[in-house]
């Protein structure tokens, strides 16, 4: 199992997780924007430890490229939770050849610049604080684009904006709308219908969603 750009809620996973034990035998989740859906990082992170303790054996890539603003240092780490202690060696054995193959000593600035915040107390609570700064924004603008919509009476309904959290919204727009976005309102977003949040200001909010009306209007 997979989890992407769309960020669902703790409810959401825990309400889902005994139809995924019944399929599922290991899982993958990347978790690039921890602290930036709820503005806590331990929080974000619930559901990991909650599919640990389900039992789930697990990868989980963690990147630290958005919520410490180190993009262009593509730092972050995986984290593997086995059910077995004897499978260690062999599934450490396999990562080694992994990362022999692509690298042998990657830079260490970003991870170094990561741990001193980490380390030091001042410098971890600034960055706290930053992130719920930047969570609130992200959930106000939520807010706005499904207000907009509502009020401009779109058709379908729009609850899903605010119920899910992160730097990306699935609109519920197919490819084909998206194409049609792009051609005329130059609106752009993944042909899944996933538009970054982080793009909506207040000064754009309103003609993102006209377009989403329009486009919805003109395409059945």
């Amino acid at each position: 199992m997979f989890f992407g750009k769309r960020t669902p809620k703790n409810i959401q996973i825990s309400n889902q997780l005994s139809n995924i034990k019944i399929t599922v035998d290991l899982c993958y989740r990347l978790t690039s924007t921890v602290g930036l859906a709820t503005g806590d990082p331990a929080e974000d992170a619930w559901p990991v430890r909650y599919f640990a303790q389900t039992g789930f054996e697990l990868f989980c890539a963690q990147s630290f490229s958005i919520n410490f603003g180190l993009a262009d240092e593509r730092v972050g780490n995986l984290t593997v939770i086995l059910k077995c202690v004897k499978k260690i060696a062999a599934v450490r054995s396999q990562f080694d050849c992994i990362v022999r193959s692509i690298y042998f000593s990657p830079p260490s600035r970003g991870a170094r610049i990561i741990s001193y915040i980490l380390q030091e107390d001042h410098l971890r609570h600034q960055w706290k604080e930053n992130l719920q700064i930047l969570a609130a924004r992200l959930s106000f603008v939520r807010r706005r684009l499904r207000e907009e919509l509502e009020e401009m009476e779109a058709p379908g309904k729009w609850t899903h904006i605010t119920d899910q959290v992160g730097l990306f919204c699935y609109t519920g727009l197919n490819e084909c709308h998206v194409k049609h976005l792009i051609k005329h309102h130059h609106i752009y977003m993944y042909k899944s219908g996933a538009l970054a949040v982080t793009g909506l200001t207040l000064n754009n909010v309103k003609y993102i969603a006209n377009g989403i009306k329009e486009t919805l209007l003109s395409i059945r």
